[in-house]
């Protein structure tokens, strides 16, 4: 699956017209977003999901990273795929 991922990149630069000989940017992407660092959640982006929440607003997520590492936790999601 990361050889998957890693073609992915490469096809995404390349219709990009950037040059990616070796795969090494579209390695790099494939590392990054697959086991790189969560980028927090600024810090009022809680309160307004909980308030969206009681409000009855349906709410989901939509990543390309997995769910590992993800808590969402207190927020109810609408339904998981």
């Amino acid at each position: 699956m990361d050889e998957l991922f890693r073609e992915f990149y490469h096809l995404t630069l390349k219709n990009l017209d950037i040059p990616d000989a070796g795969m090494s940017h579209a390695t790099a992407m494939r590392d990054f977003f697959h086991a790189g660092p969560l980028t927090p959640l600024f810090e009022d982006v809680s309160p307004v999901l909980e308030r969206l929440d009681e409000n009855g607003y349906r709410m989901g997520v939509i990543t390309q990273r997995g769910r590992k590492g993800v808590n969402l936790h207190p927020i109810r999601l609408s339904r998981t795929l």
